[in-house]
């Protein structure tokens, strides 16, 4: 969160999509949040984030004010629960106009990249991590942090062999 934070006078819109790996070498504290979002005190988040301000290590938070931020969390996640994306929000809806706050929790997903035509099944916890669930991720990701855009071209293949 604070990586975001540190460049945010360079984005235009801001963008959380978590894809952790299975594997991974993060702190345990941090895992186990992962699992049970009610370690996960919004609070003291957004403490330490203004403690951060304070001291100059992020940017002046009124930047964020206008960002866009696009959440997503499958209900079927057995990585990261819902809830903790659901606590990222709250972070978010402190420093953002809550207008620019897009979540989906509705998708019956696993933990990964989700598409509309292409992958695993949608409730499927293996390589590669991109899963079918009829739901174009990417399309709405790039909508909401750009607005109206044209659909891809049919004839023009969407992902590589």
């Amino acid at each position: 969160m604070v990586h975001f934070l540190r460049f945010s006078m360079e984005w235009a819109g801001l963008l959380l999509v978590l894809f952790i790996a299975l594997n991974s070498t993060w702190p345990l504290p941090l895992v186990r949040a992962w699992k049970d979002p009610h370690l996960i005190v919004t609070k003291e988040s957004i403490g330490l984030t203004l403690g951060l301000e304070t001291s100059a290590l992020v940017d002046p938070l009124k930047n964020l004010h206008d960002d866009k931020v696009y959440l997503y969390s499958g209900t079927k996640d057995t990585i990261v629960r819902s809830g903790v994306v659901r606590k990222a929000e709250e972070f978010y809806n402190y420093f953002l106009d809550t207008n620019n706050i897009k979540s989906v929790y509705n998708i019956p997903s696993e933990h990964a990249y989700i598409t509309d035509d292409y992958g695993n099944g949608c409730d499927v916890l293996e390589a590669p991590f991109l899963n079918n669930c009829q739901y174009d991720m990417s399309g709405d990701i790039v909508q909401w942090l750009w607005g109206n855009m044209t659909q891809p071209n049919a004839s023009q293949p969407r992902y590589m062999a």
